[in-house]
Order: C-alpha cells, then structure tokens, then sequence
C-alpha cells in the first residue's frame, strides 16, 4: 500500500508530477505518512520546547494541522486565479512525507546540519513546482497560496496552543523555560 506513496515520492525529487487526481491514497497509507512525518517534527522539536509529552502530542498535531490547511489554502488560492478546483490532500502529504530522511540531522547535527537545510529547502521547491505544474499557474501564484497557508497556520496553531494548554496538556510555561534554556547555552 505505501508503495504508490514511496514511488510518488521518488517521482517528485525528480520533478516529475502526475495531475492532482494521481495523489490519491487510501486513509490508512495517508495516515501513516503524517504520523511518520509528524513523528520527525516532533523528534525535531525535543531540543527546542523540551521532552514533554505535551510538546510530542503538540507537533503531531501540529503537523496534521500544517497538512490539512496547506491542502485547502493551495487549493482554494489556485483555483481562484484559475486552476480547476483540485483535492491536494494526497499530494501535500506526499512532499510533507519527504522530510522523512531529514531525522539522520538528530543524530549528527554539526555534519548534517547544512545537508538537513537544503534537503528541506528541495522539498519547498519540490512542492511550489509540483503545485505550479499540477494547476498550470506560475510559481508567484504558488507563492501566494503559501501567505495564505502561514496566516491560517499561525492563526489556527495559537489557537490550538491555548487549547491544549487550557486543558492542561501542553504547558506553555515549560515551553518557553525550555526555549531559554536553550538560547542561553547556544550563547
């Protein structure tokens, strides 16, 4: 089942993409992606906000968040400038599960840190291209679909931060002690 996932995947660092319709994958291959996904970003997360289980379940769910309004912002922007009316879900799920490989960074931050920042600059350039060549638009079209993409993500992501905060998983507090914590010794 993941195949078609992987096999896509391997297709689009090369640039070459499919029409929207191809990226369609069952519930439990797309479910899979974001939870691996969601698992590096959370990974990723440890150094800055902490090993709190809150954070874990804060940059899973962030992620899931980023997938959802990333698909529905690109797909309402470029269809208003003309592309036909397109379901992205399984597209953008695809390029955000190439961030996969980024998790070896972890491990040796100091000699992969530059290899991690231009394996995530391709996937954005991946993704503007792919999302270019599957509504027939120009990247600057793109570009505004990903303003759109931020606003609503900051939006929505302060919002679930108060959320899980409210209800007493998250703690914003150790968040932040953490984040100075971490400028400081940087310093």
């Amino acid at each position: 089942m993941m195949y078609s996932l992987f096999s896509d995947a391997w297709a689009a660092l090369r640039l070459r993409f499919a029409p929207a319709e191809h990226y369609r994958y069952p519930a439990v291959v797309m479910a899979v992606a974001l939870l691996v996904t969601g698992a590096v970003n959370a990974a990723a997360a440890v150094p800055i906000f902490g090993n709190d289980a809150g954070v874990l379940l804060f940059m899973l769910l962030l992620t899931v968040l980023k997938w959802a309004v990333l698909s529905v912002s690109m797909s309402v922007v470029l269809h208003y400038f003309g592309a036909p009316k397109m379901k992205l879900f399984g597209f953008i799920a695809m390029t955000e599960f190439l961030l996969v490989p980024s998790i070896a960074v972890l491990y040796h931050p100091q000699s992969l840190g530059l290899i991690g920042m231009i394996w995530q600059s391709w996937i954005l350039v991946v993704q503007i291209i792919g999302l270019a060549r599957l509504s027939n638009l120009p990247g600057y079209r793109v570009l505004l679909g990903y303003i759109a993409y931020l606003g609503a993500t900051m939006l929505l992501g302060g919002l679930m931060i108060a959320l899980l905060h409210a209800v007493g998983i998250l703690d914003v507090n150790t968040m932040v002690e953490a984040m100075r914590q971490n400028a400081a010794a940087a310093k």
